[in-house]
């Protein structure tokens, strides 16, 4: 099985590998690596980017990261040829790595404060896709909370954020082969994304909602990015 060192150690930033094949498709070229480092997008946490450094000196822009077919495929800039296999260097955009981290641990942070702030558990989004900038959780239903109730929840979120608890994020094979599950200060999310190691690491964050076509959207960001 190949390893994969995204999640053996999140804030590795480098690491030796070697490219295995390579490849175009619709998104253009690609690498796929032994042993990745780079994330691939998923629960909407965004993919990986950064460079790989080959034989020769040759440098190659990963531009962001997919699993397709089975396989982690690191897309490549516009216009770069895929290599042929042999040995590379990983080295990951790591600010834009560390802020995809704390933005998930940020969504989960505010699901659960506003599980505590209305009194009663609420159904994980349908989908929580994150940016450059921010993210927004999309949940199937209207009416369970409202503006308030989410301002509440944000301060009472920052508030047990600063305090500084450990983060772990572990496998969770009862759930299903492959599942992981985010886990802090007693609170659990199923999740298989990244995220820093303490609370503290995440930082206050901001968040508003909407109402569209039936769903509660609530729009977050960082204060301090």
């Amino acid at each position: 099985m190949r390893m994969m060192l995204y999640f053996e150690d999140p804030y590795r930033t480098e690491a030796d590998t070697s490219v295995v094949r390579s490849g175009t498709d619709d998104r253009g070229p690609y690498v796929v690596l032994a042993e990745p480092l780079f994330y691939p997008q998923g629960g909407g946490q965004k993919g990986d980017r950064g460079r790989l450094r080959l034989a020769g000196g040759l440098v190659l822009d990963v531009v962001g990261t997919r699993k397709a077919e089975d396989e982690i495929r690191h897309y490549l800039a516009a216009g770069q040829e895929p290599p042929a296999p042999g040995p590379a260097r990983q080295e990951l955009d790591w600010p834009f790595r560390y802020h995809q981290m704390r933005l998930h641990s940020a969504a989960h942070f505010l699901h659960v404060a506003l599980e505590r702030e209305i009194g009663a558990s609420l159904p994980y989004p349908v989908r929580a896709p994150l940016s450059e900038t921010g993210g927004e959780c999309h949940y199937a239903f209207a009416g369970r909370f409202g503006p308030d109730q989410l301002e509440r929840a944000v301060k009472a979120a920052n508030a047990h954020t600063a305090q500084g608890h450990p983060i772990v994020t572990r496998t969770d094979e009862e759930r299903g082969p492959g599942m992981r599950s985010w886990h802090c200060a007693g609170d659990t999310v199923a999740c298989g994304g990244l995220h820093p190691r303490d609370s503290s690491e995440v930082g206050d964050i901001t968040a508003s909602m909407r109402i569209k076509r039936g769903k509660t959207l609530v729009s977050f960001a960082l204060a301090h990015p």
